[in-house]
């Protein structure tokens, strides 16, 4: 794991160890690399012996060194990895009926939204750092259009 590597030679330059604790939690962010709460990866890591408070500590660790990112959807908290991370621009689904995230990665939708991004920043003045959209509906699997 490389990657893991890099990240602890991130977290050194911000004068932060990779704990054990720490370690354990990215290691789910690099094995799945999906979307997770926080007690979804307290359930991988608790026969560890690392509780939910030191995940949720962590967590904001890993966010504010911008390692991992957080997505809200409907009150949830979402993370996935940041850093390092062999993900490309995406957008993300979530299914209102079987909560299931899904991300769409299309070069033309990207296209277009740094368009709309360069759009605002030069209308309004504004620096654009980050982009967060999340599409809410019905999925396929769950059968309604």
């Amino acid at each position: 794991m490389d990657r893991l590597s890099d990240i602890e030679n991130l977290l050194k330059e911000k004068n932060y160890k990779l704990t054990f604790s720490r370690r354990e939690i990215l290691k789910c962010f690099l094995v799945e690399e999906n979307h997770m709460r926080a007690e979804d990866i307290y359930f991988i890591v608790k026969k560890e012996g690392i509780s939910l408070p030191t995940v949720y500590r962590n967590i904001e660790v890993l966010k504010d060194n911008n390692i991992i990112s957080e997505i809200s959807i409907n009150g949830d908290r979402f993370f996935e990895l940041k850093a390092f991370s062999k993900k490309r621009v995406h957008f993300h689904f979530k299914c209102k009926n079987c909560k299931k995230i899904i991300e769409y990665y299309d070069i033309d939708l990207v296209v277009n939204l740094i368009d709309i991004k360069n759009e605002i920043e030069k209308r309004y003045n504004n620096n654009v750092d980050n982009i967060d959209i999340v599409f809410e509906g019905t999925c396929e699997d769950c059968g309604e259009n």
